[in-house]
């Protein structure tokens, strides 16, 4: 919540035509609700999401898990729009996830 409210206080507070601080305090408590409730969406399927994965495969623990499990999430977050937008939800979240991956991963020695 405190997150959402950070974000959101530039435009909130000093935009134009928004009434008085009263009404732009009360806009800036539903924004911020609204973007705690989806980091929290987002971070419950994510986790979940990569368990479940995990279990799946035999309580392997790699990479992979993470991957696929982002792939499930976006797919899982999209899933009011159709399965066209599931289907790209799943990849870009999956492909996303891979290049971070490959971008952060400590050199083999």
């Amino acid at each position: 919540y405190f997150g959402g409210g950070v974000m959101n206080i530039p435009s909130t507070l000093f935009g134009k035509s928004m009434g008085s601080f009263g009404q732009r305090l009360a806009a800036l408590n539903a924004k911020a609700f609204v973007t705690c409730k989806t980091w929290g969406t987002l971070s419950a399927a994510f986790s979940g999401f990569n368990n479940f994965v995990r279990l799946c495969r035999g309580d392997v623990d790699d990479n992979w898990n993470t991957v696929i499990g982002s792939a499930l999430t976006g797919a899982f977050l999209s899933r009011n729009s159709g399965p066209q937008a599931m289907l790209q939800g799943a990849a870009t979240y999956a492909g996303f996830t891979y290049f971070l991956d490959k971008m952060t991963r400590s050199p083999e020695t």
